[in-house]
Protein backbone atom coordinates (compact mmCIF):
# COMPACT_ATOMS: atom_id res chain seq x y z
CA UNK A 1 0.00 0.00 0.00
CA UNK A 2 1.32 3.30 -0.80
CA UNK A 3 1.92 6.17 1.19
CA UNK A 4 -0.95 8.82 1.40
CA UNK A 5 0.56 12.19 -0.69
CA UNK A 6 1.31 15.37 1.32
CA UNK A 7 -1.54 17.93 0.09
CA UNK A 8 -0.12 20.48 -2.16
CA UNK A 9 -0.70 24.04 -2.09
CA UNK A 10 -0.96 26.46 -5.34
CA UNK A 11 0.19 29.74 -5.63
CA UNK A 12 -1.32 31.07 -9.23
CA UNK A 13 -0.40 34.53 -10.59
CA UNK A 14 -2.16 35.61 -14.04
CA UNK A 15 -5.16 36.19 -15.91
CA UNK A 16 -6.25 32.35 -15.07
CA UNK A 17 -9.80 31.10 -16.26
CA UNK A 18 -12.04 29.05 -13.98
CA UNK A 19 -11.56 26.38 -16.88
CA UNK A 20 -7.71 26.41 -15.99
CA UNK A 21 -8.18 26.80 -12.14
CA UNK A 22 -10.35 23.81 -12.00
CA UNK A 23 -7.73 22.19 -13.86
CA UNK A 24 -5.44 22.79 -11.47
CA UNK A 25 -7.79 21.77 -8.64
CA UNK A 26 -8.08 18.23 -9.55
CA UNK A 27 -4.41 17.94 -10.83
CA UNK A 28 -1.17 17.38 -8.53
CA UNK A 29 -3.05 16.55 -5.75
CA UNK A 30 -3.63 20.67 -4.78
CA UNK A 31 -5.48 21.11 -1.91
CA UNK A 32 -5.32 24.54 -1.41
CA UNK A 33 -4.88 27.31 -3.81
CA UNK A 34 -3.75 31.40 -3.56
CA UNK A 35 -4.43 33.62 -6.11
CA UNK A 36 -1.83 36.77 -6.70
CA UNK A 37 -4.92 39.42 -6.58
CA UNK A 38 -4.49 43.50 -6.86
CA UNK A 39 -7.79 43.64 -4.21
CA UNK A 40 -8.81 40.94 -1.44
CA UNK A 41 -11.83 39.38 -2.80
CA UNK A 42 -15.15 39.34 -0.66
CA UNK A 43 -15.65 35.73 -1.02
CA UNK A 44 -13.99 32.77 -1.96
CA UNK A 45 -14.66 29.11 -2.99
CA UNK A 46 -13.46 26.16 -0.55
CA UNK A 47 -9.81 25.52 -1.29
CA UNK A 48 -9.30 28.67 -2.46
CA UNK A 49 -7.61 32.31 -0.67
CA UNK A 50 -6.56 35.22 -2.05
CA UNK A 51 -3.08 37.44 -1.47
CA UNK A 52 -3.01 40.89 -2.33
CA UNK A 53 -0.24 41.96 -3.99
CA UNK A 54 0.87 45.59 -4.64
CA UNK A 55 2.22 45.59 -8.62
CA UNK A 56 4.93 48.12 -7.11
CA UNK A 57 6.13 45.87 -4.17
CA UNK A 58 5.17 42.66 -5.36
CA UNK A 59 7.42 40.32 -3.48
CA UNK A 60 6.21 41.69 -0.27
CA UNK A 61 2.47 39.91 -0.81
CA UNK A 62 4.12 36.54 -2.10
CA UNK A 63 2.58 33.62 0.32
CA UNK A 64 5.30 31.23 1.93
CA UNK A 65 3.58 28.11 2.55
CA UNK A 66 2.77 27.25 -1.28
CA UNK A 67 5.49 24.40 -2.82
CA UNK A 68 3.81 24.97 -6.49
CA UNK A 69 3.46 28.01 -8.77
CA UNK A 70 1.61 28.81 -11.90
CA UNK A 71 2.20 31.95 -13.87
CA UNK A 72 -0.09 32.72 -16.06
CA UNK A 73 0.50 35.09 -19.24
CA UNK A 74 -1.72 36.55 -21.70
CA UNK A 75 -3.99 38.88 -21.98
CA UNK A 76 -7.19 39.50 -19.61
CA UNK A 77 -10.54 37.66 -21.31
CA UNK A 78 -12.81 38.83 -18.69
CA UNK A 79 -13.65 41.63 -16.92
CA UNK A 80 -13.22 39.21 -12.59
CA UNK A 81 -9.77 38.50 -14.25
CA UNK A 82 -9.04 41.83 -14.43
CA UNK A 83 -8.50 41.36 -10.29
CA UNK A 84 -5.73 38.87 -10.86
CA UNK A 85 -2.43 40.34 -10.73
CA UNK A 86 -0.95 39.82 -13.61
CA UNK A 87 2.87 39.90 -13.55
CA UNK A 88 5.02 41.30 -16.04
CA UNK A 89 6.82 38.65 -18.36
CA UNK A 90 10.49 40.61 -17.42
CA UNK A 91 9.99 39.34 -13.81
CA UNK A 92 9.46 35.98 -14.42
CA UNK A 93 12.88 34.94 -13.62
CA UNK A 94 12.84 37.88 -10.59
CA UNK A 95 9.44 36.03 -9.44
CA UNK A 96 10.86 32.57 -9.78
CA UNK A 97 13.84 33.11 -7.69
CA UNK A 98 10.94 34.94 -4.83
CA UNK A 99 8.85 32.27 -5.04
CA UNK A 100 11.54 29.51 -4.66
CA UNK A 101 12.84 31.15 -1.61
CA UNK A 102 9.34 30.81 -0.29
CA UNK A 103 9.50 27.35 -0.87
CA UNK A 104 7.88 26.60 -4.39
CA UNK A 105 9.56 23.54 -5.91
CA UNK A 106 7.83 23.15 -9.03
CA UNK A 107 6.37 25.53 -10.89
CA UNK A 108 4.24 25.70 -14.53
CA UNK A 109 4.41 28.67 -17.08
CA UNK A 110 1.46 29.47 -19.13
CA UNK A 111 1.83 30.81 -22.40
CA UNK A 112 -1.15 30.98 -24.63
CA UNK A 113 -0.79 30.81 -28.68
CA UNK A 114 0.38 33.83 -29.46
CA UNK A 115 2.80 34.73 -26.47
CA UNK A 116 6.45 34.65 -26.72
CA UNK A 117 7.99 31.52 -25.97
CA UNK A 118 10.77 30.86 -23.26
CA UNK A 119 14.02 32.28 -24.34
CA UNK A 120 16.98 30.57 -23.60
CA UNK A 121 18.76 32.65 -20.74
CA UNK A 122 14.82 32.26 -18.80
CA UNK A 123 15.16 28.37 -19.35
CA UNK A 124 18.73 28.27 -17.88
CA UNK A 125 17.91 30.49 -14.99
CA UNK A 126 15.05 28.62 -14.28
CA UNK A 127 16.60 24.96 -14.10
CA UNK A 128 19.25 26.82 -12.20
CA UNK A 129 16.61 27.11 -9.86
CA UNK A 130 16.02 24.03 -9.99
CA UNK A 131 12.72 23.97 -11.75
CA UNK A 132 13.23 20.96 -13.38
CA UNK A 133 11.66 19.27 -15.49
CA UNK A 134 9.62 23.03 -16.04
CA UNK A 135 6.71 22.40 -18.22
CA UNK A 136 5.91 24.75 -20.68
CA UNK A 137 2.15 24.21 -20.46
CA UNK A 138 -0.56 25.76 -23.15
CA UNK A 139 -3.50 27.55 -22.24
CA UNK A 140 -6.69 25.59 -22.84
CA UNK A 141 -7.50 25.59 -26.20
CA UNK A 142 -10.21 27.69 -27.35
CA UNK A 143 -12.01 29.19 -30.06
CA UNK A 144 -11.73 32.53 -30.78
CA UNK A 145 -15.00 34.68 -29.61
CA UNK A 146 -17.07 35.80 -32.62
CA UNK A 147 -19.27 38.71 -32.83
CA UNK A 148 -21.43 37.25 -35.63
CA UNK A 149 -25.01 36.01 -35.14
CA UNK A 150 -25.71 33.81 -32.22
CA UNK A 151 -26.15 30.79 -34.06
CA UNK A 152 -22.07 31.20 -34.65
CA UNK A 153 -21.26 32.57 -31.24
CA UNK A 154 -23.57 29.25 -29.97
CA UNK A 155 -21.44 27.12 -32.57
CA UNK A 156 -18.13 28.53 -31.27
CA UNK A 157 -18.91 27.91 -27.13
CA UNK A 158 -20.16 24.45 -28.41
CA UNK A 159 -16.29 23.98 -29.77
CA UNK A 160 -15.30 25.22 -27.14
CA UNK A 161 -16.26 23.45 -24.34
CA UNK A 162 -16.10 19.95 -26.50
CA UNK A 163 -12.37 21.11 -26.69
CA UNK A 164 -12.09 21.46 -22.98
CA UNK A 165 -13.51 18.23 -22.24
CA UNK A 166 -11.61 16.11 -24.59
CA UNK A 167 -8.37 17.64 -22.72
CA UNK A 168 -9.61 16.80 -19.53
CA UNK A 169 -10.71 13.24 -20.07
CA UNK A 170 -7.47 12.99 -21.84
CA UNK A 171 -5.65 14.43 -19.32
CA UNK A 172 -7.44 12.28 -16.50
CA UNK A 173 -6.49 9.28 -18.68
CA UNK A 174 -3.05 9.51 -18.54
CA UNK A 175 -3.01 10.33 -14.99
CA UNK A 176 -4.89 7.15 -14.22
CA UNK A 177 -2.51 5.13 -16.75
CA UNK A 178 0.55 6.49 -14.66
CA UNK A 179 -1.18 5.72 -11.37
CA UNK A 180 -1.83 2.31 -12.40
CA UNK A 181 0.79 -0.43 -10.92
CA UNK A 182 1.91 -2.41 -13.71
Amino acid sequence: MRPAAKPRHAVVAGAASGALLHELLSHHRIQRVTLLTTRQFLRMPPGMDDAVVDPESWRDGLPTAADHALLFYGAVRREREALLWRPERRDLVSLATALHERGVRTLEVVLPPGVEPLNTAERRALKQLGFDPLRRASATPSVRPTNGSWPARLAAWMIHVALVSMQQVSASRARRDRTRPP
